[in-house]
Order: structure tokens, then C-alpha cells, then sequence
């Protein structure tokens, strides 16, 4: 056990800076669920800060952990000043960033498999957004997306919690900046790999339709901002578009559960292909 001191506090409290994540190569995340995860996973820790009730009660648990890792005991109200949450966590831990975040440089085609589908997301801004559709994606096999334009962090506190921390077991997220648009939409097209946007419009083709599924197979499906939807520097690079079919009262779905939708059609679409 280390005491913890002021500059171990300030350092945890920067890394809720995005830019202070990518340059120092750690994030971190609260609660036991997470930490369990990491563990999991095998990600490389840096340090545990935790309250003295969750440190008796896992206490056995601890000592089994590698001791380069350092453990700090810490008061309640100092995680909850911390906390990105009203209600603080148990525990914080401070790890290593996966190194799966790639740029559009690191991105193979030949690795685009015939029988799947890719998940493409333009300026998504809620953390909570992502860490849902980070957690549907690994829940239906789509271990690889691609976030255009701004996208919010992957790797923020609030998007790994949300993501109940799916995002460890991702492949991939690729980072496809706006002047990359043309270079990135042109290799797929180059290589049989249909583009398809995500709509609200009237005349659209509705999901689900299992025989638009399979007749563009491989493809990637690109999501929308969650207030403006997906812009004309993308459209004008799509096949075609899909909407989901739904009561016109409500004017669209969150984003989140569009992409949850989506994905289960998807995933019928492709089990279904690789029957035959």
C-alpha cells in the first residue's frame, strides 16, 4: 500500500483531458466491474486508488495482483471529487490505453472478411452514446469500427464505463479525419465494399430487409451526429441509404439504439450467408 499524495491526485485528475490521455498513453476508469475487466483482458495497469472498505473486502483479491502495480488506499470524499460521476465509485484504476486506436495509414482492406459488415460513425459527441455502441458492437461480433470527423474520445471515462468496458475487446477503431474522406471511401469502393448511410428520410429502404443485407455484403454502414445526422461530405460517397422503419410521431431514434437495431439485422444477414 503507497499513501497517496497531492501529486498523484493532480495526475489523476489530468487525465481527464483527452489530451493529456494521448499523450501520456494511460486513461482510467471507475468501479469493480472495470477493474475486473482489465484484469481480464490483461491490460497493463498503472495504479489502484480505492477505499479502505473495498480494500477489506478484496483484500485476497489485491495481493494476487502484480506488485509493480501501485495500490492506494484513499478517503471517500477524495474519490468522489475525483469521480466523473454524482456517485462515486469504490475504486479507480489507472491503466495502460489498448493500442488499438489505428488512423486510416494502419487500415488493411485485404483484412475486410466477404461475409461481414463494418461500422462507420460520423461526430458522435455523447460519451454514453459510444460506450453503448461500443458495447452492442462487441456484443454482435462487429470488433472493428471506424469513427469520422470529432468523434468523442473513445478512451474517456464516461465512454469506457458506459461501454461496461467492451471497449478492451475490440480489434480496432480507426480514426478517419474529414480530408481523409475521399482517399478512405475510395480504396472500399476499389475493392467491392458498399457504403451505405443511415437515414430518417421518407423512401428510403427500410430495415429490416434481409435480401438488401445480403445483396451488399461486404459493406460499411456509417451512422450520423446524433443531432444532424450524417453530412454531405459522407452521403455523397454512399450506395445507398437505409432507415428503420418506426412510428413517424417520433421524429428519430438515438443513435445508439439505431446502431442496435441495425447491427442484429446485420448479424442475422451475415449467419445467414455463411450457412450457405
Amino acid at each position: 500500500m503507497k499513501e497517496i499524495s497531492p501529486k498523484i491526485v493532480k495526475f489523476l485528475n489530468s487525465l481527464k483531458d483527452p489530451v493529456e490521455r494521448k499523450r501520456s498513453g494511460l486513461a482510467f476508469a471507475e468501479g469493480e466491474n472495470i477493474l475486473n475487466e482489465l484484469l481480464k483482458n490483461k491490460i497493463k495497469i498503472h495504479s489502484i486508488l480505492l477505499t479502505k472498505i473495498f480494500y477489506e473486502k478484496s483484500k485476497i483479491f489485491l495481493h494476487s495482483i502484480d506488485d509493480e502495480i501501485s495500490i492506494y488506499i484513499v478517503d471517500e470524499s477524495l474519490l468522489q471529487r475525483m469521480s466523473t460521476t454524482k456517485t462515486a465509485y469504490n475504486c479507480v484504476t489507472i491503466f495502460y490505453v489498448k493500442n488499438n486506436i489505428k488512423t486510416i495509414d494502419e487500415f488493411n482492406v485485404k483484412d475486410v472478411k466477404e461475409k461481414s459488415f463494418l461500422m462507420g460513425f460520423e461526430n458522435l459527441q455523447d460519451p454514453g452514446n459510444l460506450g453503448t455502441i461500443i458495447r452492442t458492437s462487441v456484443a454482435f461480433y462487429f470488433k472493428n469500427i471506424f469513427l469520422f470527423a470529432d468523434s468523442v474520445d473513445p478512451f474517456s471515462p464516461k465512454v469506457i464505463r458506459s461501454s461496461a468496458g467492451a471497449i478492451l475487446q475490440l480489434d480496432n477503431i480507426f480514426l478517419i479525419k474529414n480530408d481523409e474522406y475521399e482517399s478512405f471511401f475510395s480504396l472500399l469502393k476499389a475493392n467491392n465494399i458498399k457504403i451505405i448511410g443511415t437515414s430518417k428520410k421518407e423512401g428510403e429502404l427500410s430495415v429490416p430487409d434481409e435480401k438488401f443485407l445480403l445483396r451488399n455484403i461486404p459493406g460499411l454502414i456509417i451512422f450520423g451526429n446524433e443531432g444532424m445526422g450524417i453530412s454531405k461530405s459522407i452521403s455523397d460517397f454512399c450506395d445507398s441509404f437505409i432507415v428503420i422503419d418506426q412510428n413517424d410521431q417520433v421524429e428519430s431514434l438515438n443513435v445508439a439504439i439505431a446502431h442496435s437495431i441495425i447491427s442484429y439485422f446485420c448479424k442475422k444477414a451475415i449467419d445467414k450467408l455463411q450457412e450457405k
